[in-house]
């Protein structure tokens, strides 16, 4: 049985977002192919992120000291643990975005940042930055609204 995280990242459903539509038929055909694997469903726009934010620099800094933190530092810290936790919990993960502005919603890049964390999800090397979860899958489906062209 694997552990499958949905996470999307549109304020709206599959009625009204292409990207959701597509995210949503590809879950529920993974799930009718896979029914022994348990998929748990992220939704970015219901999901309190913390950002890195003063307190949370600061927070980290004094935890790695042994210090005390304040109640928002400890707040912040303590959710992006558990984000993290949860993220490195699983098997598998299949993000739904949409195309906003070249790029993914900012919900997304909070998310990031509150899983990529050096010694867990990375780790820095002679050769750069390697990443350690070699045993994971990921799927990314994205759609956009627009035309782009290059250049």
């Amino acid at each position: 049985m694997a552990k499958v995280l949905y996470i999307t990242a549109h304020p709206f459903n599959e009625l009204v977002s292409n990207s959701m539509a597509a995210g949503k038929a590809f879950i529920e055909t993974y799930q009718q192919q896979h029914p022994e694997d348990e998929v748990k469903h992220i939704d970015l726009f219901e999901t309190y992120i913390p950002v890195i934010d003063k307190d949370v620099l600061t927070g980290w800094g004094k935890m790695s000291n042994g210090e005390t933190l304040t109640d928002d530092e400890q707040m912040k810290v303590s959710r992006l643990s558990d984000i993290l936790e949860e993220f490195l919990s699983a098997d598998k993960y299949v993000f739904v975005t949409p195309m906003w502005n070249l790029s993914f919603p900012p919900v997304v890049k909070a998310y990031i940042d509150a899983i990529s964390i050096a010694g867990k999800t990375f780790k820095y090397s002679a050769e750069g930055p390697q990443g350690l979860l070699t045993d994971k899958k990921v799927l990314h489906i994205q759609s956009r609204g627009g035309y782009y062209t290059e250049g």
